[in-house]
């Protein structure tokens, strides 16, 4: 079964696979993290601690190398797109980076869950923040995933990684003509919302809804969702940025009027 597992996930994947695959390796985290509980109780044999462990990693070694593969592949794929499509692309990704710099004061002073999170970790997660911000500006797509992917692990209610790495991978999906309805765009969007379910009244992450919905051509929701995110008393920067695509969303509702 092991060989017949590592030919599944080691081959190249499609967007949809992909995203599949990095919710079973979120599932396999969770079984190690359970095995060493288990153990530490006192619940699990040391030799049958060992096994499954050694088994669980086996797996998760596969499921990092298919995923580290296909976000390459997906991020070099070259595609056709309309001009139109590409200036709204970049427009996200460049406020993805923007906006992940934003959150990375956010991150390392306030925390809406899991209050006991040391500032060791709120600094590190902060810097890491800096990192997938830089990596995406430089179109290092994959990698910057997968410094989000660090982050969340580490901790899972880390709004700030939750809500940039959903956009990101919703552009993505967008940019490489996969759009609405794929696992990848869907798993970008449960990101996001988890961030808002952590940090409801986050303007930034509110602006981000609202770049979501415009990418889906769901101009009214990213209207309603600009202007939830200004009610919300944003920074001058962010509050600039959010009023900017909105005077871009009220000039193309006009033209298709």
């Amino acid at each position: 079964m092991g060989a017949q597992l590592g030919a599944d996930v080691t081959r190249r994947l499609d967007p949809d696979e992909l995203a599949a695959v990095e919710e079973e390796r979120a599932f396999v985290v969770r079984s190690l993290d359970d095995l060493d509980r288990e153990r530490a109780a006192g619940d699990l044999d040391p030799a049958d601690h060992a096994s499954l462990r050694d088994d669980y990693q086996r797996r998760l070694d596969l499921l990092d190398r298919s995923i580290a593969e296909g976000r390459a592949a997906f991020a070099d794929a070259r595609v056709s797109w309309s001009w139109t499509r590409r200036l709204v692309v970049t427009g996200l990704v460049v406020a993805t980076a923007a906006g992940a710099g934003l959150g990375v004061a956010q991150a390392s002073g306030t925390r809406q869950a899991g209050q006991e999170v040391t500032g060791d970790v709120r600094q590190t997660s902060a810097g890491k923040l800096s990192e997938a911000a830089q990596l995406a500006d430089e179109g290092r797509y994959s990698e910057a995933l997968e410094v989000y992917d660090e982050i969340i692990d580490a901790d899972p209610d880390n709004a700030a990684a939750l809500a940039d790495r959903g956009l990101l991978m919703v552009t993505l999906a967008e940019g490489a003509g996969v759009g609405d309805g794929t696992t990848l765009a869907e798993t970008g969007r449960a990101s996001l919302e988890r961030a808002l379910e952590l940090d409801p009244g986050n303007a930034r992450y509110l602006f981000y809804r609202g770049l979501v919905r415009r990418l889906g051509g769901d101009l009214d929701g990213a209207r309603a969702a600009y202007l939830e995110a200004l009610a919300q008393d944003p920074s001058p920067d962010l509050r600039s940025q959010i009023e900017s695509y909105l005077e871009a969303l009220d000039t193309t509702t006009t033209t298709l009027g």
